[in-house]
């Protein structure tokens, strides 16, 4: 399928449109679920050597968030191995924990970055079925090995395949393509000397 270009060109990172962009979005699904993995992780900690009176500040300073992040670093780990079940846990949790959020601040926050990261996370999970089912068997161009480049063959020309007559007492040798072999004893020369005017000179 052709690329996309125009206006178009600057959404190709969100979008699925061959194999590589296919592999891209799975790839940008597991970078931003390591991203959220690892602020979760500081925000964890954080949350364990202070406080704030801001409820939603607080909310995210939960020392328990420690959990929230092995569980998006494993997440990210098998995302990044095309894994189905691990973007499609992915989506889910996202979904829960915001709804979560939301309910629990009794506001909705940070809407921009939710649907941000909701449309990589959605995409990505779109991307791991589209790669099982359509471009896992289809190859790699990248790896694709390069045609050797074509090599002349030789073929002599008429005056060398001709049959070469010694001198007198000598045995005919004549130019059979690879090599040149006396007509009479069957003597072979790989570069004979008798085409110098030696010859063949074995018996009959």
């Amino acid at each position: 399928m052709a690329t996309p270009s125009g206006r178009a060109a600057s959404l190709n990172g969100f979008r699925i449109y061959d194999r590589e962009s296919c592999a891209s979005a799975i790839r940008n699904g597991g970078s931003f679920t390591a991203v959220s993995a690892g602020i979760t992780l500081l925000l964890a900690f954080a949350g364990m050597l202070t406080d704030s009176s801001d409820p939603t500040l607080n909310y995210l300073l939960d020392p328990w968030a420690i959990v929230d992040a092995l569980l998006l670093a494993a997440l990210s780990f098998f995302l990044f191995r095309k894994s189905r079940i691990a973007a499609t846990l992915l989506v889910l949790y996202f979904v829960v924990s915001k709804v979560s959020l939301w309910v629990e601040l009794e506001a909705v926050k940070g809407l921009p970055m939710t649907i941000l990261f909701g449309w990589v996370y959605i995409l990505a999970m779109r991307g791991t079925f589209l790669w099982h089912s359509k471009y896992h068997a289809m190859p790699d161009a990248s790896l694709a090995i390069p045609p050797l480049p074509e090599v002349e063959q030789f073929v002599p020309d008429q005056s060398e395949m001709a049959r070469t007559r010694m001198p007198a007492g000598e045995h005919a040798i004549a130019f059979t393509g690879r090599n040149w072999v006396c007509e009479q004893c069957g003597r072979s020369f790989g570069k004979p000397s008798g085409f110098y005017g030696m010859g063949c000179t074995k018996a009959t």
